[in-house]
């Protein structure tokens, strides 16, 4: 390595010497591993009635907080299976009862069954002597601690990935503050070790590289997040466009890395068993036909939110989220969009691949014909709080020759209120999570979908080409 690359990359590395990184790192650190403690306590002393103590501890409703037993129930019994020697999409570990319960890829058993052989209880001794005390196996906290160390790690991709955004010093430490210590990676994340942290790491990881221009290792790291959970795959179409935008000689490479990847990872299930592993991933994946409102354990779609207009509206809406025709417009239009990203100049290319993967993933969590749980949420928590840094960067000045600036030049007022954007969105990350936390599940998708159609206000004034200044000095 030449010497001039190894300044660079020193370069790249200062922030790892930042305090203003440290300081809330190790805040995040402390309340999550605080967090981590009080549910392995609660877990050893109630385990037997995991649903009712989460609520009665925390005083709130199940419907709200929804503090599901998938970790007791599902991830702790494939880890045991798996180490077992049961083999994933078998009956032993692929059926328990009469139910197909593991519907993931299989990094998502490789990376948990490997917590599992990591002694994390060393980090917190009076865990081993409460274990030895009441006789319990500390390896539930193992694989439990997983998804807290995932979910610390996406803290730290979160920080790196905001620098990509703004060259303001303090941003991209309040937008890894707003995602670490947010209510919902806190609890469904850090307290209920529910599936999503793992999956969202790499997934971030994947969009960093992107900013950065290295759309092959995004290739890689997203094709890996998909072998996490499928639903990571909607940005491998994004990559081909950005590549497709570049060089279409481009495209068959980075292809190749995510089929590499994919079938590597999908081996030897994908030759043994490919019905039973096909079905396995894809299950899950369609609507269903609302009888009824759902229930606590079931996922919701947005077409709740027409269950009390009249039958005629009602039963459109549900007939065309249950086929998907909401969601596969949106994913198709803004893979398009994605294609036509300009790649200079260099901020505006960054924000305008934010908006449009975060529009994809308010699509996924909005129109998802089978609908989602709250838990969801902690894939898109890193695309929301990075509007904070987005929207300090080129967004914060009205461009001479936008609409915008066309519509309000010449008042102070509304100048003032776009040139603090980045606080008004922290603003809006803020309030936004703790109503998605609070709020019933059915009035989940309301706000969503409030957010959805705010996006697209945003990149309606990013993409507006036609009036976009076309001064040398904003080319460069």
């Amino acid at each position: 390595m030449t010497e001039n690359k190894l300044l660079e990359r020193a370069k790249k590395l200062r922030w790892m010497a930042n305090p203003v990184f440290w300081g809330p790192f190790l805040a995040i650190i402390i309340v999550k591993f605080w967090v981590f403690h009080l549910s392995v306590v609660r877990y050893i002393e109630y385990q037997t009635v995991y649903f009712e103590w989460s609520y009665f501890y925390f005083g709130m409703d199940f419907e709200i907080v929804e503090p599901y037993a998938d970790f007791q129930a599902y991830y702790m019994t494939f880890v045991e299976r798996f180490v077992q020697g049961n083999l994933p999409y078998t009956p032993d570990l692929y059926m328990v009862g009469e139910i197909q319960v593991y519907i993931y890829p299989p990094l998502f058993l490789y990376i948990t069954t490997a917590f599992y052989y990591i002694p994390i209880e060393l980090l917190f001794p009076d865990l081993v002597l409460l274990s030895l005390f009441s006789s319990t196996s500390l390896s539930f906290a193992r694989v439990g601690f997983c998804f807290v160390f995932f979910n610390i790690a996406t803290c730290i991709v979160v920080f790196v990935a905001a620098k990509k955004l703004t060259t303001n010093r303090f941003l991209p430490a309040a937008s890894m503050l707003l995602f670490g210590l947010n209510p919902i990676a806190l609890w469904w994340g850090d307290y209920m070790w529910m599936s999503t942290p793992i999956h969202t790491f790499f997934l971030v990881l994947g969009f960093y590289f992107m900013l950065d221009g290295r759309l092959r290792w995004a290739a890689f790291w997203i094709t890996i997040a998909t072998m996490v959970k499928q639903t990571a795959g909607l940005l491998l179409p994004v990559i081909l466009m950005l590549e497709l935008s570049r060089d279409w000689r481009r495209v068959p490479i980075s292809l190749g890395i995510m089929a590499t990847v994919g079938i590597t990872l999908s081996m030897p299930y994908l030759a043994l068993y490919p019905v039973d592993y096909i079905s396995a991933v894809a299950s899950g994946m369609g609507g269903y036909w609302m009888e009824a409102l759902p229930q606590q354990t079931y996922p919701v779609p947005v077409s709740v939110l027409a269950w009390y207009l009249p039958p005629m509206a009602k039963n459109a809406i549900i007939w065309a989220v249950y086929f998907g025709i909401p969601f596969l417009i949106c994913l198709m239009t803004f893979w398009i969009l994605t294609w036509l990203i300009e790649r200079q100049p260099v901020r505006r290319y960054k924000e305008q691949l934010l908006v449009l993967t975060l529009l994809l993933s308010l699509a996924f969590h909005t129109f998802f014909p089978r609908g989602i749980y709250k838990y969801y949420l902690i894939a898109l928590l890193p695309f929301l709080v990075l509007l904070i840094p987005a929207l300090h960067g080129s967004l914060v000045q009205l461009r001479q020759g936008s609409w915008l600036h066309e519509t309000f030049h010449n008042k102070p007022l509304v100048q003032s209120i776009v040139n603090n954007a980045a606080t008004w969105a922290l603003l809006l990350v803020s309030v936004v999570s703790i109503a998605l936390f609070v709020v019933h599940r059915f009035v989940s998708p309301a706000i969503l979908l409030s957010l959805f159609l705010f996006c697209l206000l945003v990149a309606w004034y990013q993409f507006d080409w036609k009036h976009r200044s076309k001064s040398p000095k904003e080319n460069k």
